[in-house]
């Protein structure tokens, strides 16, 4: 009976450390604010604009980050803090 209720107790306290273990994983995934914008680029007629530059401005930080649009007028600009973004695009 000792060796059962002693293999329980260590059985017990792996299955707490591991869902202890989780919980914390999952709280570090659970605070990321970091955003993604991503779009196409398009003329008037509907057609793709390839090579494009897409800009975005940090209306707060003035830091701006930018991308070039795919051969199908895709564009994605990922790792982007909360704010109040102005974006442009050039060719």
């Amino acid at each position: 009976m000792i060796r059962s209720w002693k293999t329980l107790k260590t059985g017990l306290a792996t299955l707490a450390l591991g869902i202890g273990l989780c919980s914390a994983a999952t709280i570090a995934f659970a605070q990321n604010t970091a955003a993604v914008i991503a779009g196409s680029v398009v003329d008037s007629t509907g057609a793709a604009i390839p090579q494009a530059q897409v800009t975005l401005l940090d209306n707060d930080t003035n830091i701006a980050r930018a991308s070039d649009t795919n051969s199908t007028g895709n564009y994605e600009v990922g790792q982007l803090q909360p704010g109040h973004y102005t974006l442009t695009v050039t060719r």
